[in-house]
């Protein structure tokens, strides 16, 4: 029976190409990228793993519970964007039955449970991710995102925006157009259902198209560039220096004027009306379904039950009408999303004798009433990143 259930369990799984050992730890990249692997350390790519992110593994907990899988099942399933060298790519039914009648300890359990801690995996999203997709398919499907949609290189090579040479010494290195212009790299996971759910899409890519932007992602989360020489042991005297992008991949836990400069926002006195600009050419907030941003209006202590709260956000139920993540969700109960480049224009109910009016609003990494049905505990993932506070004299 044993055997047998072995014989199924590996039938269903796919193993990626081998992995040059000394791309698989971001540490070994140091020595000539010191400057590129610190900016990634504060990334959330860093921590696409479960072991170091709270909010994604309990994210995939609550997912597996609400739509009846083993969390094994449903880390693989997020893999295909967390993790897309995950050695892994399906998990059969019979891995269940192994794991409840022979234990952990158990060949067929053993095999998923080492490839998903694999010590290369619990890096995250690292350098030979990106510096190692030798192309994207073109017009692969939402369904197949991720690794699917990638083509690694099957060799020691790192490629990125510079034609090849023979500096580095450590690596052989090649240029590759998805680096220097499109989005395409980056839309390969940020495009894409996270589920098999109809409201767990990524749509990112969408998104764009619909602003008719020619904007790059790089753009606005790698911003900064630095003009150096970035390997110690290269001949200076004959070396060039180039522009190498800031690797942090700014977000609003690593980057706080990222928030300042996606969104104007004013007051119209005359029409009573709060005035918000989303400046960029994609959602706000977009991607993860539990983000929000939340607006709060003070009309002053002595008007306090005039204030007024508004949620920037999409809200869904699932089959007992609570509210869930994106991935299991059977109804979306509104999206107050800001659309690309959309001008909105939110009424306000000023009351009379109102003098002056104290506008603060914040971004949600984790909405707070998400956060406490995860039970969040990771103050990353709880605290409000303020996009303003201002006073206005009314």
């Amino acid at each position: 029976m044993r055997n047998l259930l072995l014989l199924f369990f590996l039938g269903c799984i796919l193993f990626a190409n081998e992995i040059p050992a000394k791309f698989k730890d971001p540490r070994n990249c140091i020595a000539c990228h010191k400057d590129q692997v610190l900016q990634w350390q504060t990334s959330l790519h860093a921590i696409s793993h479960e072991d170091k992110n709270e909010l994604y593994k309990k994210a995939v907990e609550f997912s597996a519970i609400d739509s009846h899988k083993s969390f094994e099942e449903m880390l693989v399933t997020c893999g295909t964007c967390h993790n897309p060298r995950l050695e892994i790519k399906s998990v059969a039914d019979e891995f269940i039955i192994a794991k409840e009648f022979l234990g952990s300890n158990a060949k067929e359990v053993k095999e998923v449970n080492d490839a998903i801690s694999a010590k290369h995996v619990k890096t995250g999203i690292s350098c030979y991710i990106c510096h190692n997709a030798d192309s994207v398919k073109q017009n692969h499907s939402d369904t197949k995102s991720g690794y699917n949609a990638l083509n690694f290189v099957t060799d020691d090579t790192i490629v990125g925006p510079f034609e090849s040479n023979d500096r580095a010494g450590y690596h052989k290195t090649d240029k590759r157009e998805h680096f220097i212009s499109g989005n395409d790299l980056c839309l390969a996971c940020h495009q894409g259902f996270g589920s098999a759910n109809k409201f767990s899409l990524y749509e990112m890519r969408n998104e764009f198209q619909s602003s008719k932007s020619s904007d790059r992602c790089v753009d606005c989360h790698m911003k900064f560039s630095k003009n150096e020489i970035i390997a110690p042991t290269i001949n200076k005297t004959t070396a060039v220096a180039r522009d190498i992008k800031d690797h942090q991949f700014s977000g609003v836990r690593n980057d706080p004027e990222l928030l300042e400069s996606a969104m104007e926002i004013s007051l119209d006195k005359r029409e009573k009306a709060l005035i918000i600009k989303n400046l960029i050419p994609h959602r706000l907030p977009s991607g993860f379904s539990g983000r929000s941003i939340v607006v709060d209006v003070d009309y002053g202590e002595n008007l306090k039950e005039f204030n007024e709260k508004f949620e920037i956000r999409a809200k869904y139920f699932d089959f007992k009408s609570d509210e869930t993540l994106s991935y299991t969700a059977q109804n979306l109960v509104f999206d107050t999303r800001l659309k690309p480049l959309e001008v909105r224009k939110i009424p306000l109910k000023v009351p009379q004798k109102t003098e002056k009016i104290n506008l603060e609003i914040n971004y949600y990494v984790l909405d707070p009433n998400l956060a406490k049905k995860l039970e969040i505990k990771d103050e990353q993932f709880l605290k409000p990143y303020l996009i303003l506070k201002k006073e206005y004299i009314w």
